[in-house]
């Protein structure tokens, strides 16, 4: 992924299942990657990634059953690659005025 990227979604219940339980799962994600910002709300996981950082780690989400919590899990590594980023004005030249010589 490059840096400054817009926050991905996924939708977990596309990724886990459970023979008794269908979707009905409860979910976490470990991470270890300072330029990502990770959460999950009911079967939705977020990633943000941090403006300006750059690195790379590994995310583990992981799905319980709510009958005797069993636990199926994935991991997978990512990083966040640097995007060359055009300069930028800091201070615009005002109104400038030149005198001349007589």
């Amino acid at each position: 992924m490059e840096q400054n990227s817009e926050s991905i979604l996924f939708d977990l219940a596309n990724y886990f299942y459970d023979i008794e339980n269908g979707s009905d799962l409860e979910y976490s994600i470990y991470e270890n990657i300072d330029a990502i910002e990770s959460s999950i709300v009911g079967t939705l996981l977020t990633l943000i990634i941090n403006e300006n950082q750059i690195g790379e780690g590994t995310i583990t989400i992981a799905a319980s059953d709510n009958i005797d919590r069993s636990v199926a899990s994935f991991t997978f590594n990512i990083t966040i690659i640097e995007v060359n980023q055009p300069p930028v004005v800091n201070d615009k030249i005002g109104r400038a005025s030149v005198r001349e010589r007589v």
